[in-house]
């Protein structure tokens, strides 16, 4: 079974990529749907341990306290992170698959690169990351920027990959390469 890290830039694109992997049979997990659930969860350590440190356990309350604060951020991570690897670790242990595609929007930031066996970056210019994100309506322009800020610089990250899905074009163009990247990788598996 290989194991592959889709991880990017914030809004660059990682949750349609995997999703674009699932379509394809792919089995997928989403480290930011573990984190949401052990958020959820009331009477969880994970919870407790946050509003102990933070005050609050609610999302964007937290989102408002750790950006705005490198050492709350970090602070943040070493409570989460050591909670998501575990859930993800459980999530792999048994599973019978070819190829296993994990959404790991901190990968290098988290120092989990060990966890999987290749890393797929999902990269698209930051003016059309902003652009895609203000569109939604979920977030205002400093608060995209403070996010992307936040994380290691998307060349970095291209640097460290094994494949980079340039996610600047269409839809279309972007399914055709996870689709040339998901047969590579699978072709590479088949033979060994």
């Amino acid at each position: 079974m290989l194991i592959l890290g889709i991880t990017g830039t914030f809004g660059s694109g990682k949750s349609f990529v995997t999703r674009i992997f699932k379509r394809l049979g792919v089995v997928t997990i989403d480290a930011d749907a573990i984190v949401h659930t052990l958020l959820k969860s009331k009477d969880g350590s994970l919870t407790f341990r946050i509003k102990k440190n933070f005050g609050t356990s609610n999302r964007k309350k937290l989102a408002k306290i750790v950006f705005s604060s490198q050492k709350k951020r970090k602070q943040l991570e070493q409570i989460i992170h050591p909670e998501v690897i575990n859930k993800v670790k459980k999530r792999i242990s048994g599973l019978e698959s070819p190829l296993v595609a994990i959404e790991l929007p901190l990968l290098f930031e988290a120092g989990v690169r060990g966890l999987v066996d290749r890393v797929l970056v999902v990269s698209a210019k930051e003016n059309l990351i902003l652009k895609r994100i203000l569109l939604t309506g979920k977030f205002r322009e400093e608060e995209v920027l403070k996010r992307i800020k936040s994380q290691i610089p998307l060349r970095e990250k291209e640097r460290r990959a094994n494949f980079i899905i340039d996610n600047n074009g269409t839809k279309e163009e972007t399914k055709k390469q996870v689709k040339n990247i998901y047969r590579e990788i699978m072709k590479k598996e088949e033979n060994g």
